[in-house]
C-alpha cells in the first residue's frame, strides 16, 4: 500500500537530481501525492522544469557551482529516537495539530535537544518553496542545497556550511551562493568567520595573457540585513502566523 507521508518525506530529503527524477517520472500515486503537497499549478511548473532539465545535452558544459541556502523555517525538521525511528515534525499538519511543535524546543544552551530521548535535525530543503529555484538553476549549473537547523545559533550553521563546502568542492573552486532570508545571514557569517575559504573563490587576475577568471558571488534574496520585527514577535508568542500554527498552546 502506498504510504503518502513516507513518500513526501523522501521528496523533502531528496537532492536536486533525485527531486528532478521524482517530478519527471512519478507513478500515479506519487503524482497524486505531489499535486496535493505542492499544489496543482506548482507541480505542473516543476514537472515542466524537470522535463526541460532532462533535455539538456549530456556534454553541455556547466557554468559553475551554486549553493542554495534557505530561509527561516525553510528546511524539514525530523525527529529520530534511540531506535532510529523518524517522524517529520516540521512541516507536518498532523503533528502541529497534535501540539508537537513543543518537540522542536531546544535546551537552554540553544544547541542541544530539550528532550534527550529524541534528536531533531534538518533533513532537506522544502521543495514547495525552493523546488522551482533549484530546478531552474540546475538547468545550467551544478546545484546543491545547504540545509541547516534554523532554530540554532547562525554561527553553528555557518560552520556547517564551511564544512559542507570543503566536502563538496576543492578549496579554489568557484562557488556562488544564492541565499534567501535568514540564509543570507548564514552566508554573511560564513564569509566573516572563514574569510580564507571565501577569498579562495574570488576573482583571479590575468595569467599568461588570458582573461581574468571571475570568482564566486553572494546573491541575497530578501535578506533581513538590518533585522526583522517578526522574530521578537514570534519569541513573545504574539505573531499571527505562530498563533495560527499552534492552536493548542497559549
Amino acid at each position: 500500500m502506498f504510504d503518502e507521508r513516507a513518500f513526501i518525506m523522501l521528496v523533502e530529503l531528496a537532492d536536486v537530481d533525485e527531486f528532478a527524477e521524482m517530478v519527471t517520472n512519478p507513478s500515479s500515486d506519487e503524482e497524486k501525492a505531489l499535486r496535493a503537497h505542492l499544489g496543482d499549478q506548482r507541480y505542473r511548473r516543476l514537472h515542466a522544469l524537470a522535463l526541460k532539465r532532462g533535455l539538456r545535452p549530456a556534454k553541455e558544459r556547466r557554468r559553475g557551482n551554486v549553493v542554495v541556502i534557505h530561509g527561516v523555517m525553510g528546511s524539514a525538521l525530523t525527529a529520530f529516537d534511540h531506535k532510529g525511528l523518524r517522524e517529520q515534525i516540521w512541516p507536518n499538519a498532523h503533528s502541529i495539530a497534535q501540539g508537537h511543535l513543543e518537540r522542536l524546543r531546544l535546551a537552554g544552551d540553544g544547541r542541544n535537544p530539550f528532550y534527550p530521548q529524541e534528536i531533531v535535525g534538518p533533513t532537506g530543503i522544502l521543495k514547495r518553496h525552493y523546488g522551482e529555484l533549484l530546478l531552474r538553476l540546475s538547468q545550467h549549473w551544478d546545484v546543491r542545497a545547504f540545509v541547516y537547523d534554523w532554530r540554532k545559533d547562525l554561527k553553528v550553521a555557518a560552520a556547517e556550511l564551511h564544512a559542507r563546502l570543503r566536502g563538496w568542492f576543492d578549496d579554489d573552486d568557484q562557488v556562488h551562493i544564492v541565499a534567501h532570508g535568514m540564509g543570507g545571514l548564514v552566508a554573511r557569517i560564513f564569509i566573516h568567520d572563514f574569510p580564507d575559504r571565501w577569498s579562495g573563490t574570488q576573482d583571479q587576475g590575468q595569467t599568461d595573457g588570458q582573461p581574468p577568471v571571475l570568482g564566486g558571488r553572494l546573491i541575497m534574496l530578501g535578506v533581513p540585513t538590518t533585522g526583522s520585527w517578526v522574530i521578537p514577535r514570534a519569541f513573545a508568542g504574539i505573531d499571527d502566523t505562530l498563533k495560527a500554527l499552534d492552536v493548542l498552546h497559549s
